[in-house]
This record gives C-alpha cells, structure tokens and sequence, in this order.
C-alpha cells in the first residue's frame, strides 16, 4: 500500500554564537513531526570557532560541516555567520541537507531539490529556498532575476517582499553574514509564521 503522508511543512530559526562571539544564524524548513528531535540535535551541537579563518571557501566549508550533525532528513538548511577579519563576502549556506554541498555558481540561477522544493542562488547572495507550484516558481524566477545588482541586505528585504506578496509558503533567505557588505541575515516562513534574525 502506498504511503499516503503528506508531511506538513514548518520552519525554525536558531540565534547562536561562535566562540570569538560572532553571530550564527541557523534556519530551516522541515516535516513538523520532526521538530522535537531537531530541538535535541540543535542543543547537542557543540560550540562552534571560527578562528584563524578568513578564506571564503573554507569559511563557508566549515559552516557547512559544522551543520552536518543536524541530519540529512532536513527538507531545506540554511546558516549565515558574522566572522570578522573575513577578505571576501561569505559565510552563508542554503540548500538541502541531503545533497553534496556546493558553491553558488558563477550567474544566478534555479535549481531543483527533493519535495517540491527550488532553490535561487548566486554569486555574493542572498540565497533562496522555496515551495511552490510550476507557475508560480516561474514569476519568482523572472522577479528574483530582476533584483539582482540591489545591495545585498536592500536585496534580501525585496525578496522577503516578493514572496510575502506571491504567498510563497515555506520560504527560507540566507544572506552571506561576513567580508565587505556581508549581511547575517535570514528569515524564514511557514503558512503560520515569519521569523527574522538580523546582526542589525
């Protein structure tokens, strides 16, 4: 008999800190049910520093590996860090747990993940994971593509815009937390609730 499960989508968003006392934003969307035990794992985490790094692949690397212990059965995940001393714009991942990860590539562009989920990168951010039909990914594509070269933190602000206004639900944007211009920034929403987080 097939599984008729339709899991129900929520998101959380988590403030914590590295150990130089940089701030480190964690958010994500998931099957409801698995709340509880992402609470566990999230006070499992251990202390986190970033010290000594200042390359932006290796930053972003490090952050990446650090949000492994949260699992691979996370629908989307994302995290956005301030370290200081950083020469580049980085810190700041989105994607889905359950693939290998990766830079954004060199021009913005749309990618398909697992349940019905797209995700919008490009080079410097923000990133953006969403849920949402044929017709309604195509407008966000065409809108997203026509906000490209705002500053990052106006940029991120317009998107949250767009899909407030589109009612894209559930939604996740990350924006890149350190180097020149970088913004630790997400906000992430569910058919219940918008949460923020900013270092501003």
């Amino acid at each position: 008999m097939a599984d008729l499960y339709s899991p129900v989508y929520r998101s959380f968003l988590w403030q914590l800190q590295t150990t130089e006392g940089g701030l480190l934003l964690i958010g994500g969307i998931c099957d409801e049910m698995l709340l509880p035990a992402l609470e566990h794992r999230r006070r499992q985490l251990p202390h986190v520093s970033f010290a000594d790094i200042h390359d932006a692949y290796e930053l972003d690397a490090h952050l990446s590996g650090y949000l492994e212990a949260l699992g691979t059965d996370i629908a989307v995940l994302g995290a956005s860090v301030f370290v200081p001393s950083t020469f580049s714009r980085s810190g700041g991942i989105i994607g889905s747990p359950c693939q290998s990860p990766a830079s954004a590539p060199p021009i913005a562009m749309l990618e398909i993940l697992p349940d019905g989920f797209f995700l919008w990168t490009q080079p410097g951010g923000p990133g953006v994971a969403f849920r949402a039909d044929q017709s309604t990914r195509d407008w966000v594509a065409i809108e997203l593509r026509e906000l490209i070269g705002l500053p990052v933190a106006e940029q991120a602000e317009h998107i949250r815009h767009l899909l407030q206004t589109r009612k894209v639900s559930p939604h996740l944007i990350v924006c890149d937390g350190s180097g020149p211009d970088g913004h630790c920034w997400i906000a992430v929403a569910d058919d219940l609730r918008e949460i923020v987080f900013s270092s501003t």
